[in-house]
């Protein structure tokens, strides 16, 4: 388990076996600073190094490789086959370094797009970095815009995007800059989704979800279909109905359907198929009674949302964090609009800090029948080794906390400050831990 914790400016992780009594977690790994109670921005130097972080928001793994979204140096950093060695609390880190750094010409570089120049070579805020394997995706956020590496074995430092989505070239950077395609462009996407395939991104400040088929391979490449609004080029706010949104956080791709936490309306809309036409109406509507309400209120079956955030598929089934409810959901989806919840999790009826309780948790994921939420006011991440099958369940683990009922912000070799995301990878789970996340 991998932590992008990101007030203290670094990475830590938890190998097998480093599990209390408690059932908590006991660092073993650790990126960014020289050891366990170190919590300075770049070390306390001026500039960063191969060494250093600055409020790392997001992490994966390519091909044996970690690579961090390092969003206060605007810049992507890519760490060669991490390993787990034992650190003391007080101890020396071993001093992992970077082996290759995009956003910027070299490891001394902090400044935005490379001290204000916009191209294809640099960053500013990017706060997602996610890979299918063969291609390295990130979103550069303060740009609006999301890049992608077409070949992860040509990297190099500094190498530009070959693809910039967003915008209607690589030196443009504004929210909706105007193009001559009338394709409107980006404003603040807060989510991104690939199945290997397909690429949905959530494009929140636009009220809707674009969507390519396929993974797009050059800058020209328009997506196929855009849910929420009738066109490319509109981003009307519109009542509730079957084919609208209201600044989507959140979206999952699994097997041919779509689930997006469309969270200004207080639900999740999904497509059973993937859709071929703009402003294709959903399938189903999800926390809601109909498709034309939106009012969030208190529900025990877990029939009605209040800012839904993190959302996941896995086989018919849904996973989502209900954030102002400090609840986790679990659906089946299949069977008809507004469904009774099957599973409520953090809410068994007490409200002292347990492994049973949640406080506005936003990232969940499900790998190898495992479940992790990223329960962001308890400064935690909970961990389920079997898929919970009874409202209530307790979980099995905790992560970021010295037992279950601690919500310390302590910097020390076990504790979190405000996790926000979660991603599983090959059974590995990174744990990003920003004041803003994509995915």
């Amino acid at each position: 388990v991998f932590v992008a914790d990101w007030g203290n400016h670094r990475v830590i992780g938890v190998g097998s076996g480093q599990w209390s009594g408690s059932n908590a977690s006991v660092a073993n790994f650790l990126i960014g600073q020289a050891n366990f109670v170190g919590n300075m921005e770049n070390r306390g130097q001026p500039a960063p190094s191969e060494l250093t972080l600055s409020y790392p928001e997001s992490l994966a793994f390519c091909q044996g490789a970690l690579f961090i979204a390092d969003s206060g140096n605007n810049r992507v950093l890519r760490f060669n086959s991490p390993k787990f060695i034992a650190v003391n609390a007080g101890a020396t880190a071993p001093g992992e370094s970077a082996t290759l750094v995009l956003g910027q010409a070299n490891f001394t570089g902090q400044m935005a797009n490379r001290n204000g120049k916009v191209d294809a070579s640099g960053m500013n805020s990017p706060s997602d970095v996610r890979c299918d394997g063969q291609r390295l995706i990130v979103a550069d956020t303060g740009n609006h815009r999301t890049l992608i590496w077409n070949d992860l074995t040509a990297l190099s430092d500094g190498k530009p995007a070959d693809v910039v989505l967003g915008q209607p070239d690589a030196k443009s950077a504004v929210a909706n800059m105007p193009a001559p395609d009338r394709v409107l462009h980006f404003n603040n996407p807060a989510d991104v989704a690939t199945d290997g395939t397909a690429l949905a991104l959530a494009d929140t400040g636009n009220h809707r979800v674009l969507l390519w088929r396929k993974l797009p391979r050059s800058s020209s490449t328009p997506p196929d279909v855009v849910l929420g609004q009738t066109a490319l080029d509109a981003n009307q706010l519109s009542p509730a109905s079957a084919s609208t949104l209201s600044s989507p956080a959140g979206v999952a791709l699994d097997n041919g359907r779509l689930a997006v936490a469309d969270t200004e309306n207080n639900r999740v809309l999904i497509w059973n198929t993937l859709p071929t036409q703009h402003g294709a109406a959903a399938s189903l509507v999800v926390g809601q009674p109909t498709f034309s309400d939106s009012d969030p209120g208190t529900d025990p079956l877990g029939r009605i949302l209040d800012h839904p955030y993190g959302v996941a598929l896995a086989g018919s089934v849904l996973y989502v964090t209900d954030a102002n409810h400090n609840r986790a959901l679990i659906y089946p989806t299949q069977a008809q609009n507004n469904p009774t919840a099957s599973v409520i999790l953090g809410q068994p009826g007490s409200s002292t800090r347990s492994a049973t309780t949640l406080a506005d948790p936003r990232g969940i994921k499900v790998s190898q029948g495992q479940l992790l939420i990223a329960d962001h006011g308890n400064q935690r991440v909970l961990l389920w080794s079997q898929l919970p099958t009874a409202s209530g369940q307790a979980a099995d683990r905790v992560i970021g906390q010295d037992n279950f009922t601690s919500a310390s912000i302590k910097v020390n070799r076990v504790t979190l400050n405000q996790p926000y995301g979660v991603l599983v990878h090959a059974g590995r789970s990174p744990i990003s831990s920003p004041d803003r996340v994509l995915g």
